[in-house]
C-alpha cells in the first residue's frame, strides 16, 4: 500500500513537470526493494538511462537487493556488471547484496568470486559480509562449499567478529549464543565451539567444564530479534538424535524462551565418548573428525588449489545431464494408478518386499529391487489385468530383468532365479516373456532411490569414503524402501519422491539446510511447500514417525555405493552421452537400463 502512494505522488511530480534526479529514483527504487518489487525497481532504472540520469551506488545497491530477493542472480550481476561503466565504485553493501544474490541462486561459486573481488579493492568484511557469503556457502549444501565455508568462517573469527564465550577453567556458567544469526553460521559456531570443547576436555580434564553450559537460539517474545526458527529447529534434532545430555528448559531471563541446556559433568563425558567423533561429520560435514577414522586427506585435497571448483563444475554438469534424463523418463514413463487394480494395490506391499527379498538373494544392488518395483507398477499400468496367482511370478520376473540387462533369454541362468526366489525357472522366464511383449520390449526403469543417489552426488557424497557418506546420507535408503511400498506415493514422480526423502531425512537429522540451493537449482523444486512436493513430504513425515519406521536401521543396510556413480547410471540408462562427466563409465553392474 505504501508504495502504491509513493508511485502516485511521483505521477504527479512527472505530470507537474517537476525534476527528478538521482535521489529521487534510488529513493523509489529503495522503495520497490522493501516492497518485494523487483520488476518495478528494474523499469525505474530502465527509465534512469532514459532520462539521462546517472545512478549512484545508492542506486546500484537498492536495485542489487532487489533483485536478489527477487530471486534473480543473473539480472543482478548484470546490474553489478555495469556500474564500472558507470563510474560508479561498489561498496561493502553492493558486495553484501551481491553475494546475497548469488547465495539466493545457488551459486556459490560466484558468490566466493565477489567476495574475493570485494577483499582485492580495498574493503573490509563485516559481520555482515561474512554472514552473507558464509551462509551461501553452507546452504548449498555441498559438501566442499561448507567446508570452504569453515575457512572463511575462521578468518571471520580471527578478526573478531562471531565472538563466543571462552571456555576457561573455573567458570560456573557457559553459553553459546546462536540468536540473530544466519544458519551457516549458527552451524559453524555450534560447531567450532563443541571442537573447543573437546579439546578443552583433553587439556584440563572433565572437572575444568563450567557447572552449566546453555546453548541459546532465541531470546524470547521480548526481543527485538526474533530467533531463526530453523536454527532452533535444527539444533534440538541434532542434540536429540546425537543422544547428547542437553534438555530443554526455559530460560529464567527471556520469558516465552527455551534454551539447551547440560550440566558440565555430562557434557564432559558426552564429548569424549566415540559416538560423539563418529557422528560430528552427519551434522557437520566439515569436520575433521571423519566417521571410523577415516582419512580426511582426500577432502583436503579436494579443496586445495582451487581443486574444489573444478570438481562442483564437473559434478553440476553430469548431475544436470542425469536429471534431464530422469524428467525425461518421467515424462514418457506414467503410471496410470485407476489400472492396476484393486488387488494389486491391495498386495502391492508385500510384492516391493518380495522384490527386496529376492534382490538380496541375488546379491545385488537394493537399486535393483527399487526399479523391479517401479517397472511392476509399470505393467500392472497397462489395460491388461493378471491373475492374483501371478503377482509373485510378475515381482520375481521384474527382478530378473533387472538384474540381468541381457536381451537374448538363451543367455540368462533362470536356474539363480529360481533358487533366489523359489519360483520355477520356466515359469520366470516365460512371464519375463510376456513382460517384454506388454511393454513393447520397454523394460526402462528409473526409481527414486536412484535419484536420491543424484541428489548426494550433487552433494559430493561420491568422494566420501563408505562411513563418511553413510553419515550424511543417514537412513534415505531405508526411508525410501518404505515409501516405495506405500500406495500413496504412486501418483509422484520418482525424483518428488527422492526429494521428500532427503528433505525428511535431513530435517528429522537436524542437517541444515533441509532441502540445500544445489538441490533446489538441479531440480527445479525451489518451493517445498508447492503441492505435489508438498504432499510427498507429508507423507513421508507420516512415515518417520510411524512405530513401524525408526530411522534406527541404517546400520543394517546397505549404504550408498560411492563408487558406482547414480549419474553415470541414470545417463546409460536412456542412452545419453557425457562429456567430461563425473565417474561416466563406471557402471559396475547397477544401471537401471532395461532394453
Amino acid at each position: 500500500g505504501q508504495l502504491d502512494k509513493v508511485m502516485e505522488v511521483f505521477q504527479e511530480m512527472s505530470s507537474r513537470g517537476c525534476e527528478k534526479n538521482v535521489i529521487t529514483y534510488s529513493s523509489l527504487i529503495s522503495a520497490c526493494e522493501k516492497a518485494g518489487q523487483w520488476e518495478l525497481a528494474l523499469e525505474l532504472f530502465q527509465e534512469m538511462g532514459r532520462e539521462q540520469c546517472n545512478p549512484n551506488t545508492v542506486t546500484f545497491n537498492s536495485l542489487i537487493t532487489a533483485l536478489g530477493q527477487g530471486g534473480q542472480w543473473e539480472k543482478a550481476k548484470s546490474v553489478f556488471d555495469q556500474m564500472k561503466s558507470r563510474n560508479c565504485t561498489p561498496d561493502v553493501v553492493t558486495y553484501t547484496a551481491l553475494i546475497s544474490a548469488m547465495e539466493k541462486g545457488g551459486q556459490w561459486g560466484l558468490a566466493i568470486e565477489a567476495f574475493e573481488r570485494m577483499m582485492s579493492q580495498g574493503c573490509k568484511a563485516d559481520a555482515i559480509v561474512y554472514n552473507a557469503v558464509v551462509n551461501a556457502l553452507w546452504e548449498t549444501g555441498v559438501i566442499w562449499a561448507q567446508r570452504h565455508a569453515l575457512r572463511l568462517f575462521k578468518t571471520a573469527l580471527a578478526e573478531g567478529h562471531f565472538p563466543q564465550q571462552s571456555l576457561i577453567p573455573g567458570l560456573v556458567r557457559a553459553e553459546v549464543n546462536l540468536h540473530a544469526t544466519t544458519s551457516g553460521v549458527a552451524m559453524l559456531s555450534l560447531y567450532v565451539w563443541l571442537v573447543k570443547l573437546r579439546r578443552f576436555v583433553e587439556e584440563h580434564g572433565a572437572g575444568a567444564v563450567p557447572r552449566s553450559v546453555t546453548i541459546v537460539t532465541d531470546r524470547g517474545r521480548g526481543s527485538r530479534e526474533q530467533g531463526n526458527s530453523v536454527i532452533k529447529e535444527s539444533v534440538n534434532a541434532i542434540m536429540a538424535s546425537w543422544k547428547s545430555p542437553f534438555v530443554l528448559r526455559e530460560q529464567r531471563n527471556y520469558s516465552g524462551s527455551l534454551s539447551l541446556e547440560a550440566s558440565g559433568e555430562e557434557l564432559a563425558v558426552w564429548v569424549m565418548q566415540p559416538q560423539f567423533a563418529d557422528k560430528i561429520f552427519s551434522y557437520f560435514p566439515c569436520s575433521e573428525l571423519l566417521p571410523g577414522g577415516e582419512s580426511e586427506q582426500k577432502l583436503r585435497d579436494l579443496t586445495a588449489s582451487g581443486g574444489d571448483m573444478d570438481l562442483e563444475a564437473k559434478t553440476e554438469k553430469s548431475c544436470v545431464a542425469a536429471f534431464a534424463a530422469v524428467k525425461h523418463f518421467e515424462k514418457t514413463h506414467c503410471l496410470v494408478v485407476q489400472n492396476m487394480g484393486f488387488e494389486y494395490l491391495q498386495k502391492r506391499a508385500a510384492l516391493a518386499q518380495s522384490c527386496v527379498r529376492i534382490n538380496r538373494n541375488l546379491g545385488s544392488h537394493d537399486e535393483v529391487a527399487h526399479d523391479a518395483i517401479l517397472l511392476m507398477d509399470r505393467v500392472m499400468s497397462t489395460s491388461l489385468s493378471f491373475a492374483s496367482e501371478v503377482f509373485d511370478l510378475l515381482a520375481a520376473s521384474c527382478v530378473a530383468i533387472l538384474f540381468d540387462h541381457s536381451e537374448r533369454e538363451s543367455e540368462k541362468d533362470f536356474e539363480v532365479f529360481e533358487k533366489a526366489s523359489g519360483l520355477p525357472s520356466w515359469a520366470i522366464k516365460q512371464m519375463e516373456w510376456s513382460i517384454r511383449q506388454i511393454l513393447n520390449h520397454d523394460t526402462q526403469s528409473i526409481s527414486s532411490i536412484r535419484c536420491v543417489k543424484l541428489l548426494n552426488e550433487r552433494l559430493g557424497v561420491q568422494t566420501l569414503g563408505p562411513l563418511s557418506a553413510a553419515a550424511i546420507t543417514g537412513s534415505q535408503q531405508e526411508l525410501c524402501l518404505a515409501c516405495v511400498s506405500e500406495t500413496s506415493f504412486l501418483n509422484c514422480r520418482p525424483s518428488i519422491v527422492a526429494a521428500a526423502v532427503v528433505y525428511v531425512n535431513r530435517r528429522e537429522r537436524g542437517a541444515i539446510p533441509f532441502w540445500p540451493s544445489s538441490l533446489s537449482r538441479l531440480t527445479g523444486y525451489n518451493d517445498v511447500g508447492a503441492l505435489e512436493l508438498s504432499v510427498a513430504i507429508k507423507a513421508a513425515q507420516r512415515i518417520t514417525s510411524s512405530s513401524r519406521y525408526t530411522g534406527e536401521g541404517a546400520d543394517d543396510i546397505e549404504g550408498p555405493d560411492v563408487d558406482g556413480v547414480a549419474t553415470a547410471d541414470i545417463i546409460s540408462s536412456l542412452g545419453v552421452k557425457v562429456a567430461g562427466g563425473v565417474g561416466v563409465g563406471r557402471l559396475d553392474g547397477i544401471g537401471s537400463i532395461g532394453d
